[in-house]
């Protein structure tokens, strides 16, 4: 994919544009820079349905207002075991979704394949969550040693940005998750490492990161 159809001008820490207060802004930098993430709040619901339908219709209303365009020549197609996508009038985009207690996300991206994924840290502060024994299953040896290096309290906010990662490359890739291996490793994982991913800008109690299937020079800071 040629460099100029790349996303462009990506930060450290890519910003989440929280809907409908930030409407505007979220239109302004899917038009300027061609991907764009946005939020919601979810904890008027628990339920998991409502939750994709609230986050789907912020999608449509975004796209309906950056483009001007009428809300039945925008669809969003989804089917099982494949990631969603985005298509309005002669346009198709990739789009990837995840959710959380109190939180939903959407990435759209215009030129490239794109994966999202969220973890509510909270939630994973419990003494019956074992990170440990998931990290050695299914992260490189390596990580995982470098999570165990670091102090008690870090080690868990490193391990939630590591499986991030992990499950927004996995899903840019179009790929379920796989528990690591010398096989792996040998093949799948090298091509998902080089994948550019990115930390999300997210409030206190979040970690989320985005992954995009293109490999340019326009990606710097990269995790």
């Amino acid at each position: 994919m040629p460099a100029s159809l790349l996303p462009t001008s990506i930060p450290a820490s890519v910003p989440v544009f929280y809907l409908p207060e930030h409407l505007d802004d979220a239109s302004s930098t899917l038009r300027l820079h061609r991907y764009v993430v946005i939020a919601i709040s979810n904890y008027s619901t628990q339920d998991r349905t409502r939750a994709r339908q609230q986050i789907r219709c912020a999608i449509i209303t975004l796209i309906q207002q950056c483009y001007q365009i009428d809300i039945r020549d925008i669809e969003i197609s989804a089917s099982s075991g494949r990631a969603p996508r985005l298509f309005f009038s002669d346009h198709e985009a990739a789009l990837s979704i995840s959710h959380e207690a109190g939180l939903s996300l959407a990435a759209i991206c215009l030129n490239s394949s794109v994966g999202i994924d969220l973890l509510h840290t909270k939630s994973l502060a419990k003494e019956s969550f074992e990170w440990q024994d998931i990290a050695r299953i299914y992260l490189d040896p390596d990580r995982h040693k470098m999570i165990r290096s670091l102090t008690p309290e870090q080690q868990l906010l490193s391990f939630a940005q590591e499986w991030t990662m992990l499950e927004a490359r996995y899903k840019c890739a179009g790929k379920a998750l796989s528990e690591w291996s010398e096989t792996v490793a040998a093949g799948r994982h090298t091509k998902l490492q080089a994948m550019p991913t990115y930390k999300l800008d997210l409030p206190e109690n979040y970690c989320g990161s985005i992954t995009f299937s293109a490999q340019s020079n326009a990606f710097t800071n990269k995790v």
